[in-house]
């Protein structure tokens, strides 16, 4: 469910067959990838004219779709203080990328206690909105898809010897196939790091 407080639809002025409205707006649908979307805009320019604002915006919004499918974003919930985010069943595939994401953000993120994420942004038109929460959840969508390895790392190990001592060994070579070492906790709770006050490296 996505809300951004703004017309997203295919006007009848703009394709007057409604079948033909019915087909553009199943073919959107099924549109997963940012170049297809573009294709598809180009495509609609190409047989009916310029796009009308409507049109711009519910093209936006697919992108913002495809991006919660990705990120595992059940809501979105944007308005002209900032947007509200709802990860279906309260999952993040990545949640230390996701501390690391919100802490960036400082006082213009924060997790409220039923882990509903918010970022406040002052958007002045329906366009800053719309291209605001656009760039947020394609963040996030990157986020949950990115393959490098992350760690969560306390600071006392993090400067320890054994951990100087593998990173030279790691520089020689000396370590075979090993990249990295992850460390994983139970329990991850997302805004329980944020709230832990613990001088924790995320990278």
């Amino acid at each position: 469910q996505i809300t951004i407080g703004m017309p997203v639809l295919i006007p009848e002025d703009y394709v007057t067959d409604l079948a033909v409205r019915l087909s553009l707006y199943r073919r959107l649908a099924d549109l997963d990838q940012d170049d297809d979307i573009e294709t598809f805009a180009a495509e609609l320019r190409d047989r009916f004219g310029p796009l009308p604002d409507e049109v711009r915006y519910l093209f936006k919004v697919a992108a913002i779709k495809a991006y919660c499918r990705r990120a595992n974003v059940e809501k979105v919930d944007a308005g002209p203080k900032g947007v509200v985010i709802t990860f279906r069943d309260n999952a993040f595939a990545h949640p230390d990328r996701l501390v690391l994401f919100i802490r960036r953000h400082g006082e213009a993120a924060k997790v409220r206690p039923d882990m509903k994420v918010v970022f406040f942004q002052v958007w002045k038109t329906p366009e800053e909105r719309l291209m605001g929460t656009t760039d947020i959840l394609k963040q996030l969508a990157d986020l949950a898809e990115e393959k490098r390895a992350w760690a969560a790392v306390p600071m006392p190990f993090r400067y320890s010897w054994w951990a100087e001592t593998a990173k030279r060994m790691r520089e020689r070579g000396e370590l075979g196939a090993i990249s990295h070492i992850q460390f994983r906790f139970n329990q991850p709770g997302v805004q329980r790091y944020i709230d832990s006050g613990s001088s924790w490296i995320l990278t």
